[in-house]
């Protein structure tokens, strides 16, 4: 995952969220319901080498483009 592009994910920033999740016991936190930001991960191919980590978040308008930024189609199990 980190390396390449930065991935697109399907949870809405927020700066506070881990934080606050990690206060409720969660491991694996949804995110906001809603946002103006969608999370994007693991560093791209012009990324320095201390963003090139699947743990690093960064919020983004779903509307920008850019080439350091795709994503990654996944299904899962049950289906």
């Amino acid at each position: 995952m980190a390396g390449n592009v930065y991935e697109w994910c399907w949870d809405w920033y927020s700066s506070t969220n881990y934080s606050t999740a990690k206060a409720g016991g969660e491991t694996d936190p949804r995110g906001p319901v809603t946002g103006g930001q969608r999370i994007w991960r693991g560093g791209s191919w012009n990324s320095y080498a201390k963003a090139l980590r699947c743990s690093g978040r960064y919020g983004l308008s779903p509307g920008s483009t850019s080439n350091t930024c795709g994503f990654r189609c996944a299904r899962s199990a049950a289906e």
